[in-house]
C-alpha cells in the first residue's frame, strides 16, 4: 500500500545499485518497462507516466514529511536521477566498502585488521545473493552484479580459511566456499585432506560427490 507497486521497490533497487552513476529515463524505463524490437510509441508515453508516478511515490516514501517532489533522497540532475549516498545505508555499499577496505589492510601487511573487515563483509552477505526475489528487473541487468559480489564473497571466505588456524573453524569456511564452488581445486584439496587425516569417509564422500555432479553438469553444458 504504501509503495503502490512492486516495481516502485525495484526503481529503488536500480537506483541504489547505479550509485554515483545514476540512471536516465531511458535507461530506467529500459529496465523497468522492457519494449520489444518494434518501438511502441504509445507504449513508451505509458511507461513515460508510469516512471514520473512511481518516482513521485517513492520520493514520499523516503521522505513522507517532505515537500512534493523532494529531491532529500533522489536527485535529479541533467539528464540522470541520483539516489543520495550521503546519509543513506544500504547494505550492496556496505559489503563493497568492507571489502575494498579489508584487500587495502591486507595488502599493507595488517593481517588482522584485514580479516577482521572480511569477517564483518562475509556476515552483511545474503547467501540467496543479490536481490533473489526481483521480478521486475531484468536477469542480465542483475547478473553480472550478483556475480560479482558473489565472487567478492568467496574471496573474502578464502582469505578467511587461508588464514584460520582452528581446524573446525577453517573446515565450515573451506565448505562453504565448496558448496558455492564444488570445482574449487584449493577448497577440495584441503577438505579431503582433512577427512582422510580424521577418518571421515562421509564427509569424503560428500566432497567427491559434489564435484562429480559440479563436472558431469559442466560436462553436459559444454557438449550441449
Amino acid at each position: 500500500e504504501v509503495w503502490r507497486s512492486a516495481k516502485t521497490r525495484s526503481l529503488l533497487a536500480w537506483l541504489a545499485l547505479r550509485r554515483e552513476a545514476g540512471a536516465t529515463q531511458v535507461e530506467i524505463i529500459d529496465a523497468l518497462w522492457p519494449v520489444g524490437t518494434e518501438l511502441d510509441r504509445e507504449a513508451e508515453r505509458s511507461s513515460l507516466s508510469a516512471l514520473r508516478s512511481y518516482l513521485s511515490t517513492l520520493r514520499r516514501v523516503l521522505d513522507p514529511e517532505g515537500p512534493r517532489g523532494s529531491d532529500r533522497w533522489i536527485v535529479h540532475e541533467g539528464e540522470r536521477y541520483y539516489l543520495r549516498t550521503d546519509g543513506v545505508w544500504v547494505d550492496v555499499w556496505e559489503f563493497e566498502a568492507l571489502a575494498g577496505q579489508a584487500e587495502a589492510l591486507l595488502a599493507q601487511g595488517r593481517q588482522e585488521d584485514g580479516l577482521a573487515c572480511w569477517r564483518q563483509a562475509v556476515a552483511l552477505y545474503q547467501p540467496e545473493g543479490l536481490l533473489p526475489d526481483e521480478v521486475h528487473l531484468p536477469a542480465p541487468l542483475l547478473e553480472p552484479a550478483r556475480e560479482g559480489l558473489r565472487q567478492r564473497r568467496l574471496l573474502g571466505l578464502r582469505r578467511l580459511a587461508q588464514a584460520e588456524q582452528d581446524d573446525a573453524r577453517a573446515a565450515g569456511l573451506w565448505d562453504t566456499i565448496h558448496q558455492a564452488e564444488p570445482l574449487d581445486q584449493e577448497a577440495t584439496v584441503w577438505l579431503l585432506q582433512h577427512h582422510r587425516r580424521l577418518g571421515h569417509s562421509g564427509g569424503l564422500r560428500m566432497v567427491l560427490q559434489r564435484r562429480r555432479s559440479a563436472e558431469t553438469e559442466l560436462d553436459g553444458f559444454e557438449t550441449g
